[in-house]
């Protein structure tokens, strides 16, 4: 997937805007986090998108991940194992 276009959800947008504005990024990083923003594929949000998040969610909690909230709450280590 080397040639792959790089593609955020919307709410990765949002969230990235809100960060830079809270920190009181200024006209040029602003500028500069709009250019990469414009050179993302940026996914839409659908029925069908909010089902693959809860779905990668779920796997989550089956294997040690970031993500995983089960992961966070043992401190690193994941007690379940993949069936």
């Amino acid at each position: 997937m080397v040639d792959a276009d790089p593609a955020i959800a919307m709410q990765t947008v949002a969230e990235l805007r809100f960060g830079a504005l809270d920190a009181g990024w200024g006209a040029r990083g602003m500028a500069e986090l709009e250019a990469l923003v414009n050179g993302a594929v940026v996914i839409p949000v659908d029925d069908e998108v909010a089902w693959a998040h809860a779905r990668l969610r779920t796997a989550c909690l089956l294997v040690p991940c970031a993500d995983s909230p089960r992961l966070q709450q043992m401190g690193g280590v994941s007690k379940r194992a993949p069936s």
